[in-house]
C-alpha cells in the first residue's frame, strides 16, 4: 500500500449466476474490458478498475460480497487484485442486504487512517480524478460533510452497441492493412490489455463523446437543502463524506415505512436532525459514469422508490416546522395533502403539462407549501438565505407559470402573480417568460402593473424595471429554434463592440489583461465608418486587501467602465442590454493574456459577412491540438476551410462543429475567452440558458453562464441555424489563457500547478510587475503553444 489509506471506498455488489448465464461476448469486443464472463461480471470488473486507475492512490477499496455464492467470480477477483494490499475482500456467503452491508463495512472495516468513506456501486465507473477532485474540495471547504460530483448517465445497451461497431471497424481495418502473423498478434495484445488502464479511458471517452448520454448536475450547497424535498439531488455512488458523521446512531436505516431509498434518507436526516451540509461539486467533467440497466434495484423498483421519497420528505419536513414553530396547518381543511403536493413537485414540467384539469386549488396551495419550506430551509440554513430565496422564487415563478397557463383569466391566478409580483422576483421574472403564452401573460402582467401604479409611486420605478426585463426576454417562444425580438436587432445597431470581462480576486491578472489588451489592439479608424468599442469590467472581491488592489487597477485605466459586482444576474442583463448601441459583444475573463496584435473591426467585418457563423474564436489557431481542461488530445477540424480576402490579405478559417471530429475546443460554441458574437445571438442565447437551466443554475455565476450556454447548442436546442465557427488561419492567436490558479468554486477546473498564490500575484501588483507578453509572444511564433490554456508564467 502507498502509504496509509486517506479514503476508503466501499463497493457492495451482488451477482447471480441466473442472472445472465454467464454471457459470452468474446467474439469481437474483448479487447474493452468485456471479458469472457456475465455482464454483471464485467461490469464489477471495470467498476474496480476504475478506482485502481485512480491519480489519487492513497485509497482503500472495500468489496463486500453480499451472497453472490460465485466460485468463477472469486477466483477472478482474487487472481486479479490480490497483488493489491489497498483491496480487502469480505465474503458473505448470505445475502444481508445493502443497508447492513454498507453499514458493517463502513463501522467495522475500515482502516483507522481513513478520513473520508467513498461510495462506489458494481455497475458504474470513476473518472480517475473523481477522488482527487473530491478531496481537495473537502480539504478546501472544511464545512462540507457529505459531497458528490456530476455524473453522466449512460444506457448499457447502448454502449454495447457502439463497442461493437467500434471493434468490427477495427477489425476491418486489420483484415485491410495486416498479415495473418501480424492479425495473430494483435488479437494477442489485444487479450493482454485487458488488464490495461486504457479500457476503462476507452470506454470513457466514448460515453463522453455519446450525445444521447446524459449529464447530469446537481445543486451545490446554497440551494442542495431546498432542493433535496423536492427530489434526490445527490447521487449515492457518487458521494464521498467524512468518516466522523457515520456512526452507530446516525447510519443507513433500513424502514419499512420508506422503502428503496436508503441514501435519501440519510442525506435528508443528516440536513434536518444532524444539521449537516450538502454540496456536489459543480464541473463540466462527469466524474462518475451511472449505468442504466433493466436489472437494476433502482429500475426495478422506480415507482416505489418516488412513493417513499415524497412520504420521507414530507415526514422530515413536518420536523423543521415543529422545530422552528412554523404553521402548517393549511392543509387541514383542504382535500389535497403534503404529500400529493411533493408529488407534483417531483414531475418535469414537460409531464405537468400534460396533465390535464389541474384544480386551481392546488396551485394555491402549491405556492403556500413552498412559503413554507422557504422558511424552514432559511431557519436551518440561514447563511444561505438569499440563494434558498432566489431558489423559491423560481420555482414559484414556473408554478405562476403554469397556473396562469392554465387559468389565464381566473381572479385567483391573478392574486397568485400578484402575490408573487410583491416578492421582488426581478431576476426570476426572466424564467417566467420562457413556459408563459407570451400574448396572454403579457395583459395580466399589464393589468397588475397597471393596478400597482395605482397604489403607490414607489411601485411605479419597480413595475417599470420589471417590464423592461420581461420585454427584453418577449423573443422566447416554444420551439427550439429561439428567436429574439428585443431591441437588439444588429440592423438598428451602431458600428462597434462592447467588451465584458469578469474578474475576481485577481488585480494583477486584470491589470495585466487591459495593459496587453491596449496594446495590441490595432485600432485602424479610416474616419469614415466609426468602429466604437467600449469596455466593462464587473468585478468582486473576497477581502479588503484585494478591494484596494482593484482600487489600484481602475486608478490605471480611465477609460474602462469599473462595475462591482452585487448582483451578477441582473447586472449582467443590464449590461447586455445596454449593447442594444453596438453591434458586436465579447465576454473575457481575467486570466487572458494578449500578446500578439488583433484587429476587432476586421474580426466583426468578416462574422458579419458569414450569416450562418456564430462567432469569431480569438482563442483558436491551427495549432491548438490539445484540450487542457479535458486533458485529452484534439484536432483541427479536417473539412475546415482558409478563406482568402481582398483586405489586407487577411485569411480565416470556417468550420462546421456539427462534424463528427470538431472535439473540446473546436466544439466549445459559447465561450467567455475573447470570442465575438453579434449582439442579438447573444441575447437569445441568454433566453434559451434560462428557458432551460433557469435563473439560479443558469447565469448567476460567469461560469454557470459559460457552462449552461454551450449546453443547450451543442445538444442542438437551440441556435443549429448557425453551425459555422471562424478564426484566424495561423498558426498563433493573439492571446492565451494563463491557467495558474483558480478563484471561483462553482466548478472544478484543472489549473497548472504553479507556486504563486493569489496573495502572491497580488503582491507583484505593489512590486509593479508585469507579466512578460514578449516572451509570451516569442513563444506562440515558435508554436510553443498547443492549448487554449497555458501554464507557463513569465514575469518581468
Amino acid at each position: 500500500m502507498n502509504g496509509s489509506p486517506i479514503i476508503s471506498v466501499v463497493l457492495p455488489f451482488l451477482i447471480k449466476d441466473n442472472d445472465e448465464k454467464l454471457l459470452n461476448y468474446s467474439r469481437g469486443i474483448n479487447n474493452l474490458t468485456l471479458l469472457n464472463y456475465s455482464r454483471g461480471i464485467n461490469n464489477l470488473i471495470t467498476s474496480i478498475d476504475s478506482i485502481v486507475e485512480q491519480t489519487f492512490k492513497e485509497w482503500e477499496l472495500i468489496l463486500v460480497d453480499d451472497g453472490s455464492n460465485n466460485e468463477i467470480l472469486e477466483q477472478l477477483l482474487l487472481k486479479r487484485y490480490s497483488a493489491d494490499s489497498r483491496i480487502k475482500f469480505i465474503i458473505k456467503k448470505e445475502n444481508k442486504g445493502i443497508v447492513k452491508s454498507l453499514n458493517d463495512a463502513i463501522l467495522n472495516h475500515c482502516s483507522p487512517t481513513s478520513k473520508y468513506i467513498a461510495r462506489m456501486d458494481s455497475d458504474d465507473i470513476s473518472h480517475p480524478i473523481r477522488l482527487q477532485s473530491q478531496l481537495k474540495y473537502l480539504q478546501s471547504n472544511e464545512t462540507i460533510d457529505i459531497l458528490g460530483c456530476p455524473i453522466k448517465m449512460f444506457n448499457d445497451n447502448k454502449l454495447i452497441e457502439i463497442l461493437i461497431n467500434n471493434n468490427n471497424n477495427n477489425n476491418n481495418n486489420n483484415n485491410n492493412n495486416n498479415n495473418n502473423n501480424n492479425n495473430n498478434n494483435n488479437n494477442n495484445n489485444n487479450n493482454n490489455n485487458n488488464n490495461n488502464n486504457n479500457n476503462t479511458k476507452e470506454l470513457i471517452n466514448i460515453i463522453n463523446n455519446e450525445e444521447s448520454f446524459k449529464f447530469i448536475q446537481h445543486p451545490d450547497k446554497d440551494i442542495l437543502m431546498w432542493s433535496m424535498f423536492f427530489n434526490c439531488c445527490i447521487v449515492h455512488p457518487s458521494v464521498i463524506f467524512k468518516r466522523s458523521i457515520f456512526t452507530i446512531e446516525h447510519c443507513y436505516e433500513e424502514n419499512n415505512q420508506f422503502p428503496f431509498i436508503e441514501d435519501y434518507l440519510f442525506w435528508l436526516k443528516s440536513l434536518t436532525m444532524k444539521g449537516l451540509n450538502i454540496s456536489n461539486i459543480q464541473s463540466s467533467t462527469p466524474l462518475l459514469y451511472l449505468r442504466k440497466h433493466n436489472h437494476s434495484i433502482s429500475f426495478k423498483n422506480i415507482e416505489k422508490q418516488k412513493d417513499s421519497t415524497a412520504s420521507a420528505s414530507c415526514y422530515y419536513l413536518n420536523i423543521l416546522f415543529k422545530r422552528f414553530n412554523i404553521d402548517s396547518e393549511i392543509f387541514q381543511n383542504s382535500s389535497l395533502s403534503m404529500k400529493e403536493i411533493i408529488q407534483f413537485f417531483q414531475l418535469s414540467p414537460s409531464s405537468v403539462s400534460k396533465i390535464n384539469n389541474i384544480s386551481i386549488e392546488l396551485f394555491e396551495f402549491a405556492f403556500k407549501y413552498l412559503e413554507l419550506i422557504e422558511k424552514s430551509c432559511i431557519k436551518q440554513q440561514p447563511n444561505y438565505s438569499n440563494s434558498i430565496k432566489d431558489a423559491a422564487n423560481e420555482k414559484m415563478g414556473e408554478l405562476v407559470s403554469l397556473c396562469l397557463s392554465n387559468y389565464p383569466n381566473n381572479q385567483k391566478s391573478s392574486l397568485l402573480w400578484e402575490k408573487w409580483l410583491s416578492r421582488n422576483p426581478t431576476s426570476q421574472l426572466l424564467s417566467l417568460l420562457s413556459n408563459l403564452n407570451v400574448k396572454s401573460s403579457t395583459s395580466i402582467i399589464n393589468n397588475n402593473n397597471n393596478n400597482n401604479n395605482n397604489n403607490n409611486n414607489n411601485n411605479n420605478n419597480n413595475n417599470n424595471n420589471n417590464n423592461s426585463i420581461l420585454n427584453f426576454l418577449s423573443g422566447i417562444n416554444n420551439n427550439n429554434n429561439i428567436t429574439s425580438k428585443s431591441n437588439n436587432n444588429n440592423k438598428f445597431k451602431e458600428n462597434g463592440i462592447r467588451i465584458i470581462c469578469f474578474s475576481k480576486d485577481r488585480a494583477f491578472q486584470l491589470k495585466e489583461y487591459l495593459r496587453t489588451f491596449f496594446k495590441y489592439l490595432k485600432n485602424d479608424d479610416n474616419g469614415i465608418d466609426k468602429f466604437e468599442i467600449i469596455v466593462d469590467v464587473l468585478f468582486t472581491y473576497s477581502n479588503e486587501k484585494f478591494k484596494n488592489s482593484y482600487q489600484l487597477v481602475i486608478e490605471s485605466f480611465p477609460q474602462v467602465n469599473f462595475i462591482k459586482e452585487e448582483n451578477f444576474t441582473g447586472q449582467l442583463i443590464s449590461l447586455v442590454q445596454k449593447t442594444n448601441k453596438l453591434e458586436y459583444i465579447m465576454f473575457s475573463v481575467d486570466d487572458i493574456l494578449y500578446y500578439n496584435e488583433f484587429n476587432l473591426r476586421d474580426y466583426c467585418f468578416y462574422l458579419n459577412s458569414e450569416p450562418l457563423a456564430l462567432g469569431f474564436y480569438m482563442k483558436l489557431n491551427k495549432n491548438i491540438t490539445y484540450c487542457h481542461t479535458c486533458n485529452q488530445d484534439i484536432t483541427i477540424p479536417l473539412n475546415s476551410n482558409t478563406i482568402n480576402t481582398t483586405k489586407n490579405n487577411f485569411k480565416y478559417l470556417k468550420w462546421n462543429r456539427y462534424d463528427n471530429d470538431c472535439k473540446r475546443d473546436w466544439n466549445y460554441p459559447w465561450d467567455l475567452c475573447s470570442t465575438i458574437y453579434r449582439c442579438n445571438d447573444v441575447d437569445s442565447i441568454i433566453n434559451g440558458i434560462i428557458k432551460y437551466y433557469g435563473i439560479r443554475n443558469g447565469i448567476n455565476h460567469p461560469n454557470r453562464f459559460e457552462f449552461n450556454g454551450n449546453r443547450p447548442i451543442i445538444q442542438k436546442q437551440i441556435y443549429q441555424n448557425k453551425p459555422y465557427c471562424l478564426c484566424l488561419s495561423d498558426h498563433y492567436s493573439p492571446m492565451s489563457v494563463v491557467t495558474i490558479n483558480r478563484v471561483q468554486d462553482v466548478y472544478d477546473n484543472p489549473i497548472y500547478d504553479q507556486s504563486l498564490s493569489l496573495d502572491d500575484l497580488d503582491q507583484l501588483l505593489y512590486s509593479n510587475k508585469s507579466l512578460n507578453d514578449e516572451k509570451y509572444k516569442e513563444n506562440s511564433l515558435s508554436l510553443n503553444f498547443k492549448s487554449v490554456h497555458i501554464g507557463e508564467l513569465f514575469i518581468s
